[in-house]
């Protein structure tokens, strides 16, 4: 899933504060005017592109700002402590791994410019589709144009392709709808594994 997150820009680094509306909005128990499915707060980690690994977003840090160097150089890549896997997250943070366009309702959600890393291998790309709302049943829906269709349009906003760069690096992310991205372990035991889909999104499918 692909948030933008408001910061505070300083002369030589960003302020990120990992909770605020839109994270509270999408994940599940962040949210403190919400009843948790469980007791205890979520626990969360964060992508370090120097050790390699996902280390504990402490519980201090959900309200006290993250900081991080400017020019940013990855895209801050963040997960639940109970999720065991991640597919390739050194190459989602440092920009080697097609995500795929940036939603346009999120892309327009604020009225603020974006903080985006520098050269990565991969440009980011931000959609550019007007959302209608439909009422073509109950409830009413809120549909846009699909990637082809009249309509639709993607914006390079950083980064660029490398003339030598390896075939996989350039590959569409509809490629890959089928391939498992990340797997979570619930209480009961069981995995649950996150299919990417053709809205961006992801779809579940829970292990027998």
């Amino acid at each position: 899933m692909s948030l933008p997150l408001m910061c505070r820009v300083h002369d030589h680094e960003i302020e990120l504060p990992f909770r605020q509306p839109i994270t509270e909005q999408a994940l599940p128990g962040l949210n403190p005017f919400k009843k948790r499915k469980y007791g205890d707060p979520p626990q969360f980690e964060v992508y370090d592109v120097d050790s390699g690994m996902f280390l504990p977003l402490r519980r201090l840090t959900l309200t006290t700002p993250l900081h991080l160097r400017l020019p940013l150089s990855h895209i801050p890549v963040f997960k639940y402590a109970h999720v065991n896997h991640i597919s390739n997250p050194r190459d989602i943070a440092l920009g080697t791994r097609n995500l795929g366009a940036l939603c346009s309702m999120k892309v327009g959600m604020y009225d603020l410019p974006f903080v985006l890393p520098t050269a990565l291998p991969i440009p980011r790309l931000h959609m550019r589709a007007e959302w209608v709302l439909k009422r073509r049943s109950f409830p009413m829906t809120l549909e846009r144009p699909l990637k082809g269709e009249p309509g639709y349009s993607e914006e390079v906003v950083g980064g660029e392709v490398p003339v030598d760069a390896p075939a996989h690096m350039a590959e569409d992310v509809a490629d890959d709808e089928d391939g498992v991205e990340i797997w979570e372990v619930m209480s009961n035991g069981k995995e649950v594994a996150y299919v990417p889909n053709r809205t961006g999104g992801y779809s579940w499918v829970e292990s027998a």
